[in-house]
C-alpha cells in the first residue's frame, strides 16, 4: 500500500474508533457514581466497612478499549470487581453475593435500579449499566498479589481472576507504542508540555484502536448470534499477543489479524488461549464444550482480514462505502466528518478523489485539513482510586 494512502486510511480508522469511545460526558457521570457507590459501601456506618471493600474497573474500561453499542436501545456494559477482604473459609459464595446485595438495596435511588443475575449485581441507570462482580483475595496465589476469586455461574465452584493483573499485563504490552504516542501529542502542541506530563489516558495506542476497531467489526459480523459470538477477552488478548509494537493503526491491525492464529494453542487434544497472567486459565475453555464457538471465531477472523484486504485497495468513495458495513454509517459519517469532509454530499455526486503525493481525500472545490489532534480521553484505569471514608 502507497505511503500517503496508508496514512490516510489510518487516521481514518483511528476516527473510526475515537467516535466508538464514550462520550466525555457520559463517561463523567459514569465515574461520579461509581465514586458515590464506592463511597457508600465503604462508609463508616455500612455493614461491609469491616471488610474494607475495594471497588474497582475491570475489562474494556481498564485497558482503554470501550465500545459503544450498535444499537441506540443498548447501553454500555460496565464491569466492576466489588473486592471484600475476607478469607474463602469464612463465606460462601451466596453469602458473599449476599452481603454486598443487602447494602446496595438499603438506599432506595440503588434499590429502584438493582437487579441480580447469576454472578453479579446490576445497576441500571441512563445510558449505561454497571455489573458489580462480588470477590474476594484469592490467597492461594501469593505471587500474585492482585489474583482473586470470584463467583461461578451456580454459586459453587470459587473461580480464579485477575483483573488488575491482566490490566497491567496489556499496558505493558503497549508500553513502547503509548510512550511514542505521548511524543507526537507534545509535538502536537508545539512542546508546550513534556511527556511526563501526559497521562496515559490521554491517548490511544494503535493496539487499544485496534482491539476497538475488531469489537465493532465482530459486533455487527455476529448481530442476532450472540451464542457463538467470540468473547472480548479472547479477542483482545490475542490482539495484544500479536501485537509488535507497529506505529500506525492500518499496519497494526493487518499484523495483528494475521497473527492471532499463532497464539491458539492446541494442548493435549483441547484448544487453549491462555491467561497471561494466569498459566492455570484457558480463556477458550467453552471452545471444546462448545466447537462451533471456535468455527465460528476462526471464520470470523478470516473475513477480518479479507475485508481489511479490500479497504486497504479502495479510493475516495468507494472507501467510505466499504466500512458502513463493517462499523456501522454512524460512526463512518463521523469519521469523515473529523477528517473535514461532507460524506453525504460529496460520496453522493462521486466527487471523493485521492490527492497525488499527499493522499489526503479531495472534493471538487475543497482538500481535507490535516488530521486534527483528539481530545483527551478518560478511562477508569489510572484515574479513579480506591475510595475509603475514614
Amino acid at each position: 500500500m502507497l505511503t500517503d494512502i496508508k496514512t490516510h486510511l489510518s487516521t481514518l480508522l483511528e476516527h473510526v474508533a475515537d467516535s466508538l469511545d464514550i462520550s466525555r460526558e457520559l463517561h463523567d457521570e459514569v465515574v461520579n457514581q461509581y465514586r458515590e457507590i464506592a463511597n457508600y459501601l465503604a462508609a463508616p456506618d455500612s455493614p461491609l466497612q469491616s471488610a474494607d471493600p475495594d471497588l474497582y474497573p475491570q475489562g474494556s474500561f481498564s485497558i482503554g478499549t470501550v465500545v459503544r453499542p450498535v444499537s441506540d436501545v443498548d447501553d454500555y456494559d460496565i464491569d466492576m470487581v466489588c473486592l471484600l477482604h475476607l478469607k474463602k473459609e469464612s463465606v460462601t459464595q451466596q453469602e458473599l453475593k449476599d452481603r454486598i446485595g443487602d447494602r446496595l438495596v438499603q438506599r432506595p435511588d440503588l434499590k429502584r435500579r438493582l437487579s441480580e443475575s447469576r454472578r453479579c449485581w446490576r445497576l441500571d441507570f441512563d445510558g449505561y449499566h454497571l455489573d458489580v462482580l462480588p470477590a474476594i483475595p484469592d490467597l492461594e496465589l501469593l505471587a500474585a498479589n492482585d489474583s482473586i476469586l470470584i463467583t461461578d455461574t451456580e454459586l459453587r465452584h470459587w473461580q480464579h481472576s485477575n483483573p488488575k493483573g491482566f490490566t497491567a499485563w496489556f499496558r505493558q504490552v503497549m508500553a513502547v507504542a503509548l510512550l511514542r504516542e505521548k511524543q507526537r501529542l507534545v509535538e502536537a502542541t508545539h512542546f508546550r508540555m513534556s511527556i511526563a506530563d501526559v497521562p496515559d489516558d490521554d491517548v490511544k495506542t494503535p493496539l487499544q484502536r485496534a482491539v476497538q476497531i475488531l469489537k465493532r467489526h465482530r459486533d455487527i459480523h455476529f448481530a442476532g448470534e450472540a451464542d457463538v459470538r467470540p468473547v472480548s477477552v479472547i479477542l483482545t488478548t490475542l490482539a495484544a499477543r500479536a501485537y509488535n509494537d507497529e506505529d500506525n493503526l492500518v499496519d497494526a491491525l493487518l499484523a495483528i489479524v494475521r497473527r492471532m492464529p499463532e497464539h491458539i494453542e492446541y494442548r493435549n487434544g483441547r484448544w487453549w488461549v491462555q491467561n497471561p497472567v494466569n498459566m492455570l486459565e484457558n480463556f477458550a475453555d467453552k471452545w471444546n464444550e462448545y466447537p462451533e464457538r471456535r468455527t465460528a471465531f476462526m471464520e470470523w477472523l478470516a473475513s477480518v482480514q479479507a475485508d481489511f484486504d479490500v479497504i486497504a485497495q479502495e479510493r475516495g468513495s468507494a472507501l467510505y462505502e466499504s466500512l458502513k458495513p463493517m462499523f456501522g454509517d454512524r460512526i463512518v459519517i463521523n469519521a469523515a466528518r473529523k477528517l473535514g469532509t461532507t460524506l453525504a454530499a460529496h460520496a453522493s455526486v462521486g466527487g471523493l478523489r485521492m490527492a497525488s503525493g499527499t493522499g489526503n481525500i479531495l472534493t471538487p472545490t475543497m482538500a481535507v485539513a490535516a488530521p486534527v489532534v483528539s481530545s483527551p480521553r478518560h478511562t477508569f484505569y489510572g484515574r479513579v482510586p480506591k475510595i475509603k471514608t475514614p
